[in-house]
């Protein structure tokens, strides 16, 4: 420990002058524009503060959706049926009993659901688990957390709507 030497003496106080007045803020515009498509989107996860802030996001980014969130997996009835009523599916992989894989791999085994878009949503984003994914039929995989700008969730959802969406469109013509 050190200790003042008892016959130092304090330095005077420098003072800076700085003027007083009103501080400026930047003030930042949010020029972001969802997407004023009504799509059906459907989120699954085990975790429900995941679900929440998955489905305000997918609220900001399409205001006019419909968002129907499940956080157990095995509440899902996983039928041909349930799957049509939507445009996207959101999985996350790591689930109990019943995990995204599982969904993903019984939802594309429907040949009359290949219209529906399907995206990873998990912590598992390594190139090997991407391959796997890709490999099922899943879509795009966002990684946990989300660390993406609005825009490019956005623009990648929305490539896969449509992408899958002339899928349906081209399955329509050839009847």
């Amino acid at each position: 420990m050190v200790t003042p030497s008892p016959t130092a003496t304090p330095e005077p106080v420098k003072t800076i002058p700085f003027p007083i007045g009103k501080i400026e803020t930047p003030k930042f515009e949010n020029k972001f524009q969802g997407s004023d498509k009504p799509y059906h989107f459907l989120l699954v996860d085990d975790n429900a503060i995941n679900l929440r802030i998955f489905a305000r996001v997918l609220r900001k980014l399409f205001p006019r959706a419909l968002v129907r969130c499940v956080q157990d997996s095995l509440a899902l009835e996983l039928t041909e049926e349930l799957f049509s009523r939507f445009d996207c599916v959101f999985l996350d992989i790591d689930m109990p009993l019943v995990t995204g894989i599982d969904i993903a791999t019984t939802l594309r085994g429907f040949p009359t659901l290949d219209h529906v878009g399907l995206i990873a949503v998990t912590t598992r984003a390594l190139l090997s688990d991407m391959e796997l994914y890709d490999s099922i039929g899943f879509d795009h995989t966002f990684p946990k957390p989300l660390n993406v700008s609005y825009s490019d969730i956005l623009a990648k959802i929305e490539q896969v709507v449509s992408v899958r969406g002339a899928l349906r469109e081209g399955r329509r013509s050839s009847r």
